[in-house]
């Protein structure tokens, strides 16, 4: 996992998720799945953060996720170690997601604009939890191949 707290720090660790922040304006950027190339592509998404009651944590095991918040006040986002949770849903080979218990608490991450957070296939991670109370976001999620960065 890493975490950081300037947007040029990822053109050293994912540059195709950099190369993409520059080149497409956040605020006109459309929700929906966006190609990068090599099989490595971003989700945006509109949403609502949440609260932590009932939330899960997820994981991959063929992509990274590089978490970037767009527009709003943010989100936290918790991590544990993969080792230290429960699965609750099996493995998802086709989508490369797993779902695992949320009664580990793990460490919490505060992303705002500018901010972005780097998650491997060890992390166990609850994106979208809410600052403060629940609000909307504008969120970019890299899927970049294990292998494919730093």
């Amino acid at each position: 996992m890493i975490y950081g707290n300037n947007l040029a720090d990822l053109a050293a660790i994912a540059p195709q998720a950099y190369r993409f922040l520059q080149e497409n304006d956040a605020a006109t950027l459309e929700a929906g799945r966006h190609e990068l190339g090599d099989g490595d592509y971003v989700n945006v998404i509109e949403c609502t953060t949440r609260t932590r009651e009932g939330a899960q944590y997820e994981s991959h095991r063929d992509y990274h996720d590089v978490q970037v918040v767009l527009a709003g006040e943010g989100e936290a986002c918790e991590v544990a170690p993969l080792a230290d949770t429960v699965e609750t849903q099996p493995y998802n080979k086709q989508d490369d997601y797993a779902l695992q218990s949320g009664e580990t608490r793990g460490e919490r991450f505060e992303l705002t604009p500018g901010r972005f957070l780097v998650l491997g296939p060890q992390d166990a991670h609850m994106p979208t939890l809410a600052l403060n109370t629940p609000a909307p976001e504008k969120k970019a999620v890299f899927k970049l191949r294990v292998g494919s960065i730093l």
